[in-house]
């Protein structure tokens, strides 16, 4: 079993790191390039590809062909890959791929041929929706709240581009089991806001 842990500060990371985690994967370009064994979450939105690092979370088709032979790179779940033939395709660029978030169970189970080249997303706020200019939301910490009541927290990344999260965490932590019967050996957990103390009641539900 290896897991892959996603953090957004040192605080996150320094905590991350007391665990037996396979992968440590950030969207924050001075944390990994203070520790180059992160792998760094690519921006979605104009990509610089001359300052991204040696490992990179990809997410991007063209940026991934480009980087090829020269990077280090895992996918993220942004590719939405969901059958066979782009795994197997894939797989010649990326080290292992998470899987589309929507993939089910029962979809999993028919992928069970290239099981050890498939990362299983397990807890995490999912990004919802990424807007390339807002005029209200200009920094971190705005939330966006639905007609039923649903509060959806937001980040701003460096270039001013709006991320929007869902209001709650998808958690698959309780079906970990049925996964590995499948075959599958990573997983894939994202933290967002999480404090030190729900950092470790997370990380101990795995290991």
């Amino acid at each position: 079993m290896k897991i892959s842990v996603f953090v957004r500060n040192e605080e996150q990371y320094q905590t991350v790191k007391r665990y037996p985690v396979s992968h440590i994967y950030s969207d924050d370009l001075s944390l990994v390039q203070k520790y180059p064994e992160i792998y760094y979450q690519m921006p979605r939105v104009k990509v610089d590809t001359l300052s991204c690092p040696l490992r990179v979370l990809v997410n991007n088709v063209g940026i991934m062909k480009e980087f090829y032979d020269h990077k280090e790179m895992i996918g993220d779940y942004f590719l939405n890959i969901a059958n066979l033939s782009t795994i197997k395709l894939y797989s010649k660029y990326l080290k292992h791929m998470t899987l589309s978030i929507e993939c089910s169970k029962e979809e999993v189970s028919l992928l069970k041929e290239m099981a050890d080249k498939i990362e299983i997303f397990l807890y995490g706020r999912v990004e919802v929706m990424i807007l390339k200019r807002h005029p209200a939301i200009t920094k971190n910490g705005y939330l966006l709240q639905d007609r039923e009541g649903h509060v959806y927290p937001t980040r701003v990344d460096g270039e001013g581009h709006v991320h929007i999260f869902h209001y709650e965490p998808l958690n698959r932590i309780s079906e970990m089991s049925e996964y590995q019967k499948l075959g599958i050996s990573f997983y894939r957990i994202d933290f967002f806001d999480e404090s030190v103390n729900d950092i470790k009641q997370i990380l101990e539900q795995v290991f």
